[in-house]
């Protein structure tokens, strides 16, 4: 515990629609955190199990718990309506079927105390898949937190090491960078990342995973391996980002990576294929690894990239 510690407070929102499984799992890991200074604002969209009592119910047991209501409209619908209806200076995102360690928002606490500059913060996160625990990688070899610069991070890995139940953001930010994207229904995560990696670094607490990611949900839970239509996902709006950051390398290359590692689920249908062709023209910024990949006929670079997979997997 850092001398002085000043304390902050947190207005955690949590979308549920049909987890009546894990809801209540994921509430109780709130409700029990070590650090008492929250709301948890629950906000009900549209289900059609009973997560709606489950969610009413705790609104009734503990005073902290806000319960709101509304009609079908999506996750990033539902976070907003979260966001407007928050009390508190600082905003973390939990999903219904995932969970937090007790100590979270203590460590939270401690690392915005740690990094004042600093407007978005996260925990390690580990990942629940048939039963067992998987660790994300140390991302500091010494320390046990640090700060990240989020756009090297994205362009070096092409992925973000935050996800939708690890991120804690200062309200203010925003105000600046917009609310999630409604328009969207895949990746729609990663364009709020995004925009955020724009305005702020992140701190990091790297000692152990804080934050829980269920991989075992039912199928129906979480749209893992679905194919969007391209005018609900992220690569939609990358033409509009590339304009606008013309100028900026760094946001063209992070973009370009993205594109090309988003891009490959569509090659095996070839309905997509002009659409990929259209994005490849405006591809700037060729990496080896891609080159090779996108130089043979999509169906068999597609075909090329599911034994890849595969063989990962094995290792």
């Amino acid at each position: 515990m850092y001398i002085n510690m000043q304390t902050f407070f947190f207005s955690i929102i949590v979308p549920v629609y049909n987890k009546e499984k894990y809801i209540e799992n994921t509430i109780n890991s709130v409700l029990s955190q070590s650090y008492p200074h929250f709301e948890l604002i629950l906000v009900n969209d549209g289900s059609t199990d009973s997560s709606k009592l489950i969610c009413i119910e705790a609104a009734k047991k503990d005073r902290r718990v806000k319960f709101l209501d509304k009609v079908n409209a999506g996750v990033s619908s539902a976070r907003n309506l979260g966001i407007e209806e928050s009390l508190y200076d600082y905003i973390a995102f939990l999903d219904a079927d995932d969970w937090w360690a007790s100590d979270f928002l203590l460590t939270i606490n401690e690392l915005i105390n740690q990094y004042p500059d600093i407007s978005a913060f996260s925990s390690q996160i580990a990942w629940k898949r048939n039963n067992q625990i998987i660790n994300q990688k140390k991302i500091f070899k010494t320390q046990d937190h640090g700060i990240l610069d989020l756009i090297e991070y994205a362009s070096l890995h092409v992925s973000f090491p935050i996800n939708s139940s690890s991120l804690v953001i200062k309200k203010e930010i925003i105000v600046k960078i917009g609310l999630f994207d409604e328009e969207l229904s895949f990746y729609e995560d990663y364009d709020f990342f995004f925009r955020l990696a724009l305005c702020t670094q992140l701190g990091f607490y790297d000692k152990k995973p804080l934050s829980f990611y269920d991989l075992d949900v039912d199928a129906s839970g979480k749209p893992r391996g679905t194919l969007p239509a391209f005018s609900k996902h992220w690569l939609k709006k990358m033409d509009g980002y590339r304009k606008h950051y013309s100028e900026d390398k760094r946001v063209l290359i992070l973009l370009d990576k993205f594109a090309l590692t988003l891009l490959i689920p569509y090659l095996a249908k070839k309905e997509y294929n002009y659409i990929v062709k259209d994005f490849l023209r405006e591809v700037q910024f060729w990496t080896l690894k891609f080159k090779l990949f996108y130089i043979f006929p999509f169906q068999i670079s597609y075909k090329l990239y599911t034994i890849y997979i595969k063989i990962r997997k094995m290792i």
